[in-house]
């Protein structure tokens, strides 16, 4: 599946898209840095259903728990509510409309796991438990999968391959995102 950097640049993308109000020249920036702090919840929540790998570093095997439970929908629907409360409790005037937000930012997680090649059976994740427990995986790959059986295969050539293919794809988000931002308000006299 997708390494962590492209799950944490697509969360930036949502972050900025969803955050940081359009403005014209460095106002944009100066609304970034206001919503960083925010904007790096958004990395973390983006990464947020691999928490599956630390119960496989207890055991030996970072992989044995991976693409299950936390990789559905009804994860989803647990984890984004109380992220959401929590949030709200911080900040008043946090409305509904961020509580969608956050389901489809952590929603983007399972999509881009989707649109990785997969090698290992089950193919793909539990994407609509618990209506099924059945595995789901596109038929169209954009994402390489990432080698981590073991700790030495995070140095392997193919990661650096997967990781060059990740940075292609997402960046190019991530500015067209930003710049869509700077552009900042459309001129109606125009």
């Amino acid at each position: 599946m997708p390494s962590p950097v492209a799950h944490s640049l697509i969360g930036l993308a949502v972050g900025i898209g969803c955050l940081v109000p359009r403005a014209r020249g460095v106002a944009v920036l100066r609304a970034l840095r206001r919503r960083l702090r925010h904007l790096l919840v958004f990395l973390v929540l983006a990464n947020f259903p691999d928490l599956d790998y630390v119960p496989g570093l207890f055991v030996g095997y970072i992989n044995a728990f991976h693409f299950q439970y936390t990789h559905t929908l009804g994860w989803i629907a647990g984890v984004a509510p109380a992220v959401w409360l929590l949030w709200r409790r911080q900040e008043k005037g946090i409305g509904v409309g961020m509580l969608a937000v956050l389901f489809g930012l952590l929603a983007s997680h399972l999509v881009a796991d989707m649109l990785t090649t997969d090698y290992w059976d089950p193919f793909g994740i539990m994407a609509l438990w618990p209506l099924t427990d059945r595995y789901f995986v596109s038929p169209v790959a954009i994402f390489a999968n990432v080698a981590k059986a073991e700790w030495p295969d995070i140095l392997k050539r193919q990661n650096l391959d997967v990781l060059a293919v990740e940075l292609a794809w997402c960046v190019p988000l991530v500015l067209g995102v930003s710049v869509w931002k700077r552009a900042g308000p459309l001129d109606r006299r125009a």
